[in-house]
């Protein structure tokens, strides 16, 4: 009786102790078609800048303009800062107006520089409505070092439910269109300087 009672208070004490799967998420940003590459007889760096907890793979929320919890099972496939660069990496060099595009700490001689700070990459909650938050700021330098375009970008989509699942599909939608309109800005500024 006593050994049935240890084994059945064991299996008690593990299954309180098990943790639930991870659960990873990625974006589903669709592929830019070539249409402008290598307009310009340039190449740009990408720098990207963000906050310590957007270096981390963690999926946030934020569950008030104070506070930030970081899902401990939920997880993105990469580091928003990572996603966000690869994403303007791969829409830059699809879609121009870049001959070459980089992505370095250091920026090469004659390269310009595309800085992006990243703000937020997010989820938010008002009452029971949910919306993912994308927020960055850009400014693209000459070799020179002169400023010739810059942009805040502040994309918020209202989500289904609160699940990662929903927030995914709607941060990829805000980077999505976060990327086009600044390719845009980029192509009008390096147009103006012909």
């Amino acid at each position: 009786m006593r050994r049935i009672f240890i084994i059945t208070f064991a299996m008690l004490i593990l299954a309180s102790c098990s943790m639930p799967g991870t659960k990873i998420y990625s974006l589903a940003v669709p592929e830019e078609k070539t249409v402008a590459a290598g307009q310009f007889e340039t190449a740009v760096n990408l720098t990207v800048h963000a906050t310590r907890y957007l270096g981390q793979a963690y999926i946030a929320y934020r569950t008030s303009p104070y506070q930030l919890e970081l899902s401990r099972y939920s997880r993105w496939d990469m580091p928003p800062v990572d996603l966000v660069r690869d994403s303007f990496r791969d829409a830059l060099s699809a879609a121009g107006p870049f001959r070459e595009v980089r992505a370095s700490v250091v920026t090469p001689g004659g390269f310009y520089n595309l800085d992006i700070n990243l703000k937020r990459f997010e989820r938010f909650d008002e009452g029971e409505i949910s919306y993912g938050h994308l927020l960055l700021e850009v400014r693209l330098r000459s070799p020179e070092g002169k400023e010739i375009y810059k942009e805040t970008i502040s994309k918020t989509v209202r989500m289904e439910d609160r699940g990662f699942a929903n927030l995914a599909k709607a941060l990829s939608g805000a980077l999505h269109e976060g990327t086009g309109q600044i390719q845009a800005g980029i192509a009008r500024a390096m147009t103006g300087l012909k």
